[in-house]
């Protein structure tokens, strides 16, 4: 095999035909023949001198060396295509898909979205709410919005959030403590997962839970946000996070006394691949938001 990559056509008509497993199909899709599409194929193969496919009588079927190299020619032909747009064609319209932790979506980001949209109003968001590592990793979004430790070594992150907790609860709880001891007089709200919690909070002040002390656990903000909201107790988060309630009276803080956490909230996204244009403009955006250009 020579040092020099493949033709182009002969890898777009592999793509198709791998995609599609079906040499017909691939050919209406290429507006080729079959035999066209059959003999770039055989071309290609000759070229690696491996078989990218079994044939039998009336299917075809990847070889393991095929599905090892499709993925490969499939993310090459996407940063070509993608390279060729953001270099030769203007931002007029596209979009871009960002995965979000849902309570930073609900919370922080979709109330800042309008601005946005009026800056870019042929831009298209397709925002997909995900909460675990794992749902982030197995996604296709180009950005993602998380909450972690920052702890991603194949990422480029930059925090969004001060890491820093403080109790957040009604107002009209709020007005009855006046010290950290107060929030043992009410129900605790925790997020499952989340570290520090209540507990880590209160031993900052040589205190701890009594063994009938209520503790609500949930497995996201978005639903001890409105519990607090609604008089169920105290929840810890971060100021910024809840800026929006605080300014219309759902929420107070009754304390100053905050927490540091390793924590945060974070804009991720990978170092090996190359942000598409719609991307650049929505990092950059979020950056302005949060003062970091």
């Amino acid at each position: 095999m020579s040092n020099n990559l493949p033709p182009l056509n002969w890898l777009r008509t592999f793509e198709v035909a791998a995609r599609e497993l079906n040499f017909t199909v691939a050919a209406r899709e290429l507006n080729m023949t079959q035999s066209a599409v059959s003999q770039q194929v055989r071309l290609l193969e000759d070229y690696l001198n491996e078989p990218l496919f079994n044939r039998a009588a009336r299917q075809i079927n990847l070889t393991k060396r095929g599905r090892a190299y499709l993925p490969v020619v499939q993310s090459a032909l996407r940063e070509l295509q993608r390279g060729t747009s953001d270099i030769f064609l203007p931002l007029k319209g596209g979009g871009v898909t960002i995965e979000v932790n849902t309570a930073l979506s609900i919370f922080w980001l979709a109330p800042r979205l309008q601005f946005f949209t009026v800056q870019y109003p042929n831009l298209a968001l397709r925002i997909i709410n995900a909460n675990w590592d794992s749902e982030f990793s197995a996604g296709s979004a180009e950005l993602s919005l998380r909450h972690g430790t920052g702890d991603w070594p194949e990422l480029d992150f930059t925090r969004l959030i001060t890491p820093k907790l403080r109790p957040y609860c009604s107002p009209q709880i709020a007005a009855q403590i006046h010290q950290p001891s107060d929030v043992l007089q009410w129900p605790l709200l925790d997020v499952i997962g989340n570290l520090p919690d209540w507990r880590t909070w209160l031993a900052q002040y040589h205190l701890q839970p009594s063994s009938t002390q209520l503790i609500h656990k949930t497995d996201s903000a978005v639903t001890t946000v409105p519990m607090a909201i609604n008089h169920c107790g105290l929840c810890l988060s971060y100021d910024e996070l809840l800026a929006p309630q605080v300014a219309t009276g759902q929420l107070a803080a009754p304390l100053d006394d905050y927490l540091v956490t390793t924590e945060s909230y974070f804009l991720v996204h990978r170092k090996d691949r190359p942000l598409s244009k719609a991307a650049e403009v929505f990092k950059q955006w979020i950056l302005m938001e949060i003062g970091k250009v």
